[in-house]
């Protein structure tokens, strides 16, 4: 992200609730069922958290995953106007590979490219580029002065794409 893009929120996609260490939506799994898209971005979201002043829109609380999407898209609507970030990992069959950021409105499609451009060379992992995410709910439902980009930064079932990530 170039020095002029200001983050105002940032928050690990899907997750809710975790209850005996088991969470109401654990989003996609690792090739070996052993690591959740939820922990991971999670972890991811911390970091970038402690480099940029942005307010933690991850929910905690969602009972499932429809309750998940709305609480953070409340918890976007309800931090600074800007970039909002919503981290995710994809799942497909094992073999996909590479990096996509999905932009909510077309305007941040430049941004959105740019950084799935850092990510790939960051972790030599393809880039897949800038997806129009406007169908997204948390692009549909977060105010117009939110600029959400949900960035999938690997396959998390791909075990060369996770172990690039693994941080």
């Amino acid at each position: 992200i170039s020095m002029v893009t200001k983050v105002a929120s940032s928050g690990a996609g899907h997750g809710g609730r975790k209850t005996n260490n088991k969470w109401s939506d654990s989003g996609a799994l690792s090739a070996d069922k052993k690591r959740t898209e939820a922990d991971i971005t999670r972890t991811i979201n911390s970091k970038l958290l402690k480099l940029v002043k942005a307010v933690d829109t991850t929910d905690n609380q969602g009972a499932n995953s429809n309750d998940n999407l709305y609480n953070i898209t409340r918890n976007i609507n309800n931090a600074p106007d800007g970039i909002a970030l919503s981290h995710h990992l994809n799942a497909f069959n094992g073999k996909a590979t590479g990096v996509e950021v999905l932009y909510g409105s077309k305007d941040q499609k430049p941004l959105a490219a740019q950084i799935s451009a850092t990510i790939a060379k960051v972790l030599g992992i393809v880039d897949r580029g800038a997806k129009d995410g406007s169908w997204l709910a948390i692009a549909r439902n977060s105010s117009q002065n939110k600029k959400v980009l949900l960035i999938e930064w690997c396959f998390i079932d791909n075990a060369s794409d996770l172990s690039k990530l693994d941080i």
